[in-house]
């Protein structure tokens, strides 16, 4: 298994994250008040969502389900 990280400057916080998915999260990318990380994961995903935290709100965290593979993921807004 790959395993990807970034960090996050000082004063910069995530807003959103974009995923293509079908049946699991396929690819994910990270959105932040600066800029865009990845995107992460495979080439697959027939749908494509951004998620984003309103205006003057933060990504806090994250939850959702998985079992082998992430099938929901929600933003945890601060």
């Amino acid at each position: 298994m790959k395993e990807e990280c970034f960090d996050l400057a000082p004063g910069e916080f995530l807003t959103g994250i974009s995923v293509k998915y079908w049946k699991y999260v396929d690819r994910i990318t990270f959105h932040s008040n600066r800029s865009d990380y990845g995107p992460y994961g495979g080439t697959g995903g027939r749908v494509k969502k951004r998620l984003s935290a309103p205006e003057g709100r933060t990504v806090a965290g994250f939850k959702g389900r998985h079992w082998e593979l992430i099938d929901s993921i929600q933003l945890m807004i601060y």
